[in-house]
């Protein structure tokens, strides 16, 4: 799973930065409550966003909701829950399970970082292409064709971070599942605040799509040593890792 996450950020950058406004998304807030409030946000205050559901209209504050659905909307990553670190529980569960069971967990390891991987490589290829594609056509002064484009990509994204949501990984790889869902989920708030002018929110939202994926990185090199990787290949990627976290904290100083 030797991915170059950084073609992601990038592609998005060169879409976002090059074509104009598309149609606004459809959005959901949940409140401290429960209640889901869905719509589009068609207003973004300091403290509060306003969305419109077809008939009415909604103003909710921050305080209001969630933790995750504020983390989203303001660009960062939701709070994950604390479970010790990785090291510490496959150490534990290198010692409690026998050498069979044990060999059945990898196994799972590997099925389940295979499926992620082909999500991501599609991620990649998606945002590449898009990029490609969208500025041949704004070199022809096409930008009705160019918006259209971002739109289908939104698509794409929301389809990948679905089937990213209907795998159900084992608890220890939860913090690997989650950043990368993350990225996906922060790549489509990315486009979303692009499409209402909130640039402040498109780059943070951007930014951070690009530092969770970096983050699942670092989080799958505790795991491929495991895998059976050669430790010049673990030298590797967490060179390369290292490198593509410089680049982003460059992109976005």
């Amino acid at each position: 799973m030797k991915i170059n996450h950084s073609i992601g950020s990038a592609g998005l950058a060169i879409m976002v930065f090059f074509v104009s406004a598309a149609v606004l998304r459809a959005d959901s807030v949940t409140l401290k409550t429960g209640r889901v409030i869905e719509g589009d946000i068609v207003d973004r205050g300091e403290d509060f966003v306003t969305i419109h559901d077809g008939e009415s209209s909604f103003k909710v504050r921050y305080t209001q909701m969630s933790e995750e659905s504020r983390a989203l909307l303001n660009g960062e990553s939701p709070p994950v829950k604390k479970t010790g670190s990785t090291e510490e529980v496959l150490e534990r569960l290198a010692m409690e399970l026998g050498k069979e069971e044990w060999k059945e967990r990898v196994e799972i390891y590997r099925k389940y970082f295979e499926q992620v991987g082909d999500l991501q490589v599609q991620f990649i290829v998606t945002m590449l292409q898009s990029a490609v594609i969208i500025n041949h056509s704004l070199r022809r002064k096409n930008v009705p064709i160019s918006a259209k484009l971002v739109q289908e990509t939104y698509q794409q994204i929301l389809y990948l971070k679905e089937q990213m949501e209907q795998l159900t990984p084992l608890e220890e790889l939860r913090p690997f599942h989650e950043k990368v869902a993350n990225s996906f989920a922060l790549t489509l708030k990315a486009i979303d605040a692009w499409s209402v002018g909130d640039q402040h929110i498109y780059y943070s939202c951007d930014k951070k799509a690009g530092q969770s994926m970096i983050d699942a990185m670092e989080e799958y090199a505790l795991f491929i040593e495991i895998l059976g990787t050669s430790p010049g290949e673990i030298k590797i990627m967490r060179a390369a890792t290292a490198h593509m976290r410089s680049q982003i904290e460059q992109l976005y100083y």
